[in-house]
């Protein structure tokens, strides 16, 4: 039996990646080449991380060229669905026989109606190390993939979706990501200019040279109508001495001093949070982190935030949704918002750590005056930073649905770059200029000077 060539690809349109903080680690990819590599070493694999492209297509057609591959494996976003298509077209152009799994986000919210696209083969659902480990061996056996819980597939002209697999409870029996697979100094340039021609910088997001996105846990318990829910509402946490040896091996064999902590929920097991801080401060290292998601902002408390704090913490970025305490409810965040106000405070005052706050502007049944109490929340708060998005539903989302039914389509048009509806109580064109707005009362030159003078100090210390 001959080990297959597999390239494994994170699809995202180069130029959407506008944030820094989006251009993050292929971690998907990267956890699948690790136990796809730990199971058979002599399969050859490589990441293709379409962020960094600058030509999608020409780069495609190298890595095919040099790869060979019987098999890709595409991880994608509902955003960019778009490039996606061009991908699998592009592959079986060069080479039909070539087997094409999808998964991520999108193909996750999708379900068979991917299949419907005849150049894609097999999507894997939610977690998919176990998965894609075991669709790999099969298809290299030429064996039936009918038992394979958590795929879904095409036969005899029939798409089959399979039993769900469980998730992995405890993730520390993964193998840790392929780090050597993307060590690529790109992935850190956002430390020394936010876009090539653009001359803001220092960027918010890393302040030291070399940085590492990794998962600490995976699920989360919560309802957010707006939800993918990759992970499961299961919270499973790895164990911190775990965590600890994964940020060991970074920080010695990789020279990464900083770490973006992308997890679901960190902080909803309070004593592992302490324990993995605890590591960290007792090491002596100059480790700096960055919550940019996953820290659920009424479950924190003082003890905590000086903790993590300690711990090299600069950055922690708080879900606060909306002002209003009903849309709190409607949305299912349940968020307490005064506790919240109280731990923005403490965050941003009296611990000095860099805090930013998202906002959602224009859910179902939001009135005018709900719209305005989101603005004067975060104004009021002494957040330094805000990311402020106008509702724009993610299909395969409760909010997706709710959104169908809320606007009479049949269809909800989904455009990630451009809100065509109001799903508000206020026109589309009232949205966009209340939205507008809230950027421009919140960011005064007084804020925005605080914000970037402890953003200077943490580059500097």
């Amino acid at each position: 039996m001959k080990p297959f060539n597999i390239l494994l690809i994170e699809a995202v349109v180069p130029e959407r990646s506008r944030t820094s903080i989006e251009l993050a680690h292929p971690v998907g990819p990267m956890y699948l080449a690790s136990c796809l590599r730990e199971d058979n070493r002599n399969r050859y694999i490589e990441i293709f991380d379409t962020k960094l492209s600058a030509d999608v297509a020409g780069d495609m057609r190298k890595y095919m060229r040099k790869v060979k591959p019987d098999l890709v494996g595409i991880k994608s976003y509902s955003r960019d669905a778009d490039l996606l298509e061009l991908i699998v077209r592009l592959i079986k152009r060069i080479n039909e026989k070539c087997i094409i799994v999808a998964g991520g986000p999108y193909a996750n919210a999708k379900g068979e109606e991917l299949l419907k696209n005849h150049f894609i083969d097999f999507s894997v659902l939610h977690e998919g190390e176990l998965t894609f480990l075991e669709l790999v061996n099969m298809l290299e056996r030429k064996e039936e993939t009918d038992n394979i819980k958590g795929i879904i597939y095409r036969k005899k002209g029939r798409i089959i979706k399979t039993q769900p697999r469980d998730f992995i409870l405890d993730l520390d029996k993964i193998p840790f990501p392929a780090y050597d697979m993307t060590d690529d100094p790109r992935y850190n340039q956002r430390y020394y200019k936010y876009l090539d021609k653009d001359k803001r910088y220092p960027d918010a997001v890393q302040v030291r040279p070399k940085a590492m996105t990794i998962f600490t846990s995976r699920g989360c318990p919560y309802n957010c109508i707006y939800c993918h829910n990759i992970f499961g509402k299961h919270f499973r946490g790895r164990s911190a001495g775990h965590v600890w040896e994964e940020m060991k091996i970074l920080y010695n064999d990789y020279g990464v001093k900083q770490f973006f902590i992308w997890d679901d929920i960190f902080n909803i097991d309070k004593e592992r949070a302490v324990k993995i801080c605890n590591f960290i401060i007792e090491s002596g290292y100059d480790i700096k982190l960055a919550f940019p998601n996953g820290l659920r902002g009424d479950l924190m408390d003082r003890d905590l935030i000086f903790k993590l704090k300690e711990a090299g913490t600069f950055f922690i970025t708080y879900a606060i949704e909306t002002g209003s305490q009903r849309l709190q409810k409607f949305i299912k965040k349940n968020m307490n918002l005064e506790k919240l106000k109280e731990i923005i405070t403490i965050t941003s005052k009296e611990a000095g750590i860099v805090t930013q706050g998202f906002f959602m502007f224009g859910f179902p049944t939001e009135t005018r005056e709900e719209l305005y109490m989101t603005i004067d929340y975060a104004v009021k708060s002494d957040l330094d930073f805000t990311s402020m998005f106008i509702v724009n539903p993610f299909e395969g989302t409760e909010l997706f649905d709710m959104s169908v039914h809320h606007t009479g389509l049949k269809e909800y048009r989904f455009d990630y770059y451009n809100v065509n509806y109001s799903l508000a109580e206020v026109s589309i064109e009232e949205l966009k200029q209340i939205h507008k707005e809230g950027q421009v009362k919140f960011h005064t030159p007084e804020r925005v000077e605080r914000a970037w003078k402890k953003v200077r100090y943490y580059r500097e210390h």
